[in-house]
């Protein structure tokens, strides 16, 4: 675990001071401690305080008005390896074993990538502080103010996000909940619903376990099998996940299935079904769709998230303009859909980081947005996607109880 040594914060080029961010924050948590004594909804014995108006990130209490240029999907600590050889296959002969065992390097990377998520075991694993500093130094020093890391059951390490966070003075955001069956905890097919829940309200209210770091949002949470009659796994978390976010306000983010679009409709029935608001709602991993498909979910009232841009798994050209997903974020920008569009890089393997050759958390911001405008974008619009749209999903709603409001499901 790292030491979590006080570093005072960079203030980067948040413009902000900091004595005044102290007394914003005391403020904040003031109210909190109010709304706390007086709160109404309460979860198998947890109070659920009150904090709407406000963002949580792992170093406390935010105002949504701070948090300037957001990525909304990324992972700091990651460990993707975990279920290889065990519940997923791994290697099938030793000189696959062998190249799977390795230490990642730079130099192999080029010749890694056509089998990057099952090639090699470390490439999978983002556990280096001094790494994701230099990393989210990098982002910050592009204009880059906040992260949203949505590591769940996959690797997670809480204490480490508040010490990098404190470091490279960018806000970090923290998830919680569940990913894809493969990760998920070996006793959760004999949790009911109600532990599920249960688990990401205490993670939200009063921190996770061991480290009393809090969370701000619910995710990624995955919604790629779902079989009903009876529920699968992934079903039971959705559910779950729609009934936390109920009850403490905070948005659910979704790992939607790439190359599945139907299936994304699907898993928004689930959520709506259980009564969660749909501007609650993000769909993520949105890439190799139209625009008319887009727009029948962004009727839905939720938001979409093209959140694996400038990754090289899914891009074999390096031209901004020849990278399908773009075309489609300018055309929605056009057809006036901005307030309910986010991008962000979903970096979770060495492949991608600045130190090995990859885009990092910054083609965002110095590649996609100078396209935008490029393309005559105006700043307002730009603004929208990439600071209010982010703030606007992190910040907390009323606490409402934890049953479906009657939506039906299609």
């Amino acid at each position: 675990m790292i030491p979590r040594t006080r570093v005072p914060r960079a203030t980067g080029n948040r413009g902000a001071p900091v004595a005044r961010g102290l007394v914003g924050a005391l403020a904040i948590i003031a109210s909190w401690t109010c709304a706390a004594a007086e709160s109404s909804v309460s979860f198998r014995g947890v109070a659920v305080p009150d904090r709407s108006g406000t963002v949580m990130t792992v170093e406390g209490p935010a105002d949504p008005a701070g948090l300037g240029f957001t990525l909304p999907h990324e992972h700091v600590f990651i460990d993707l390896a975990a279920p290889f050889g065990t519940r997923l296959p791994g290697p099938a002969d030793d000189a696959e074993r062998r190249r799977f065992e390795r230490p990642f390097t730079t130099e192999q990377a080029t010749a890694l990538l056509p089998q990057a998520f099952t090639g090699n075991r470390d490439a999978l694993v983002l556990d280096d502080p001094a790494v994701a500093i230099r990393e989210l130094e990098l982002f910050r020093d592009a204009g880059g103010g906040t992260l949203v890391d949505l590591t769940t059951s996959v690797g997670r390490n809480p204490a480490g996000l508040v010490d990098v966070a404190r470091r490279s003075g960018v806000r970090i955001v923290m998830g919680t909940g569940f990913y894809r069956t493969a990760w998920h905890p070996p006793d959760l097919p004999q949790r009911s619903i109600d532990d599920l829940v249960e688990q990401m309200v205490r993670e939200i209210v009063d921190g996770e376990r061991e480290s009393g770091v809090r969370a701000g949002i619910i995710g990624e949470i995955s919604a790629e099998d779902l079989r009903r009659d009876p529920d699968s796994d992934e079903v039971r978390v959705l559910r779950a996940a729609a009934r936390a976010a109920r009850l403490t306000g905070a948005a659910v983010s979704l790992h939607s299935h790439i190359g599945r679009p139907e299936k994304w409709h699907v898993a928004v029935d689930i959520l709506l079904h259980e009564g969660l608001d749909p501007a609650r709602i993000v769909v993520g991993h949105v890439t190799g769709v139209d625009v008319g498909f887009v727009e029948s979910l962004l009727r839905r009232g939720v938001y979409v998230q093209f959140d694996t841009l400038g990754a090289p798994f899914f891009a074999s050209l390096p031209a901004l303009d020849t990278r399908p997903n773009l075309d489609v974020i300018l055309e929605l920008v056009r057809r006036g859909h901005a307030e309910r569009l986010l991008l962000s890089q979903d970096v979770c393997t060495k492949f991608q980081l600045r130190r090995h050759g990859g885009a990092g958390y910054t083609f965002v911001p110095l590649h996609v947005v100078p396209w935008l405008r490029s393309k005559g974008v105006a700043e307002s619009s730009i603004r929208r996607i990439v600071e209010r749209n982010p703030a606007d999903v992190l910040t907390f709603r009323a606490p409402q109880g934890p049953g479906p409001a009657g939506t039906p499901a299609r």
